[in-house]
């Protein structure tokens, strides 16, 4: 298998499974209700504003790392990051664990410029229409594929959001995976 092709599907496969985060239109909902009881005002105006500031902040310092480390171990922290975040949002409870959950998705999030950008450094200038054009179509074909399950799995009784968040983890685990093979 030529190298471009190989670091096109490990990328693809990454990025799947990456997007797919089923639970994530019912955030909300699960932190308003047991067994997290934030109470509407704690959501929109302590948990969720770390997210955006968090995200803006490390922006710009994950630029400056992503040139100096390069890509593969940004992209790794990248895993790192979204794992901790489903962690802390199954097994963690309260207004300041759930800032540091917001946190931890600032970082994973702020670090997918690593993950658009890896791939332009991987492969030959001939090959990146068709590597744009799969790396995209991966991503969107998992926000499809969570979209589609976030809204298939409540109607089979499968409203645990823990179950949602813990298929999360799973999930994570496995892009994890593909990106260090």
């Amino acid at each position: 298998m030529d190298t471009w092709l190989r670091t096109c599907l490990l990328l693809c496969l990454y990025g799947f499974f990456k997007e797919l985060r089923p639970s994530e239109p019912f955030l909300t909902e699960y932190l308003l209700q047991p067994p997290m009881n934030l109470t509407n005002d704690e959501v929109n105006y302590q948990v969720y504003p770390v997210w955006t500031y968090s995200y803006l902040s490390l922006l710009v310092v994950v630029f400056l790392l992503t040139d100096l480390l390069r890509y593969k171990p940004v992209i790794v922290f990248e895993g790192i990051a979204y794992i901790a975040t489903w962690s802390l949002l199954l097994w963690a409870r309260g207004v300041t664990a759930m800032q540091l959950m917001e946190f931890t998705y600032g970082i994973a999030t702020s670090t997918e410029v690593a993950y658009y950008t890896y791939i332009y450094a991987k492969v030959a200038g001939k090959f990146y229409q068709r590597v744009t054009s799969f790396t995209r179509a991966a991503l969107l074909a998992g926000r499809f594929l969570s979209g589609v399950l976030s809204q298939v799995m409540p109607h089979i009784s499968l409203k645990l959001h823990f179950t949602m968040s813990g298929s999360r983890d799973v999930i994570e685990f496995e892009a994890e995976g593909f990106l260090l093979w």
